[in-house]
């Protein structure tokens, strides 16, 4: 499981392969394939996932999340190349990229249809040659900075673990004026392009997530406002890449996972911020986030906003983690072991009915055992979520 001596891993970040003698372009990088689990979605939590996955020092102390029989597992990035192959022997597939796409692989596998990414922002290849693919037995879990639909029916396949807890807040330009704290109702008609609210914080463009984000659809959720067509054709609407903001112009705003800002200006994450982009907050008199790199931390005020905060989860085959259900995989089941510090879904020592009532008394950052992943993910921008459940969801 989750070993305090880091062990050494090839290619968990990606090599370059030379091809000069036949005459081919080398890629910039590529994904090693998995002999256990495989993990796709969320561009919120990738980095997160991917370092517990892979194995990270960031806390001072070597920590790894193994599977109970000492195999390693895999996190594939919501972006990079179109497409992934992501087990031995294993077909090339379109790459899902967020939380929506994620549920939708797993959901493709469970109901035996094929799969076919989300439309992709310009910035993102997209291989349409392999869509609409049947990918049984390619992906195992999904991460989602959303919840999907909760459904204890049986038509709720997934079953739905809370991850950790994140904010959403937004990031802006250095040309926007008095843009640092912006209220929810102002934020509404700003991604509706009203022209007199666009006019006094100086916003030429209001850019949105790609579709299948959960950040997207959480944001747009929270501000009452229907994800359509006439939605995505507002003249101030951009669509871009969740959570990159390296391309973000100084008269541009966009939605920013606390969280993903925290990684990036700790260095745990790649830094995709444009020079003089800004973090704010939604809530009036709190800021979003505290201190300064390299211990950029959450502020517990903002993260329990009944708003803007929000839990993240991790998704699964119900089937898979039913030992009354002949495909009950004993294995995976303890990967989302809320008491075992070295799983996925471990956020410190409170777990159970005592993990929420530890939430409802937060006021301040907790700490955690350094070889831990409580204490990865804190360092990654997360706090505990608000409760530790199983839940049935689907997309």
């Amino acid at each position: 499981m989750l070993n305090k001596k880091i062990a050494a891993i090839v290619a968990a970040s990606g090599m370059a392969v030379a091809g000069l003698a036949l005459g081919i372009t080398p890629a910039k990088a590529f994904d090693p394939v998995s002999n256990s689990y495989v993990i796709v979605g969320s561009d919120t939590l990738e980095d997160v996932v991917g370092a517990l996955a892979n194995g990270t020092s960031v806390t001072g102390s070597g920590v790894r999340v193994t599977t109970s029989d000492s195999s390693t597992i895999a996190s594939f990035d919501a972006t990079g190349s179109g497409t992934i192959i992501t087990k031995p022997n294993g077909l090339r597939f379109q790459r899902p990229n967020g939380s929506g796409d994620g549920r939708k692989a797993l959901e493709s596998i469970i109901n035996n249809t094929t799969f076919t990414a989300s439309a992709q922002p310009v910035t993102q290849n997209v291989d349409t040659q392999f869509g609409a693919l049947h990918i049984d037995g390619q992906v195992d879990i999904s991460r989602g900075s959303s919840g999907g639909t909760v459904d204890n029916t049986v038509t709720g396949v997934l079953a739905r673990y809370t991850f950790g807890r994140d904010a959403i807040a937004y990031a802006y330009g250095s040309g926007l004026t008095n843009a640092s704290n912006i209220d929810t109702a102002t934020m509404k008609l700003i991604f509706q392009c009203d022209p007199t609210t666009l006019t006094a914080y100086g916003i030429t463009s209001a850019v949105i997530p790609q579709a299948g984000s959960g950040t997207r659809k959480d944001f747009l959720s929270k501000l009452g406002i229907t994800d359509n067509s006439t939605f995505t054709s507002g003249a101030c609407i951009k669509v871009g890449q969740e959570h990159d903001a390296s391309g973000l112009l100084s008269t541009e705003i966009m939605p920013m996972s606390a969280s993903r800002w925290i990684a990036m200006q700790n260095g745990v994450s790649y830094k995709r911020i444009a020079a003089g982009v800004q973090l704010g907050s939604l809530v009036a008199g709190t800021a979003s986030v505290s201190g300064t790199a390299p211990n950029m931390v959450p502020v517990v005020a903002y993260y329990k906003d009944s708003t803007w905060g929000r839990d993240t989860y991790l998704f699964v085959d119900k089937r898979r983690v039913d030992s009354t259900n002949v495909a009950y995989d004993a294995v995976l089941n303890a990967l989302f072991d809320y008491t075992n510090e070295t799983s996925l879904t471990y956020q410190g020592p409170n777990t159970g009915a005592n993990a929420a009532t530890a939430y409802t008394a937060m006021t301040s950052v907790p700490s955690f055992g350094a070889y831990t992943a409580a204490a990865v993910k804190l360092k990654f921008g997360f706090l505990p979520a608000s409760v530790e459940d199983k839940q049935f969801a689907h997309n």
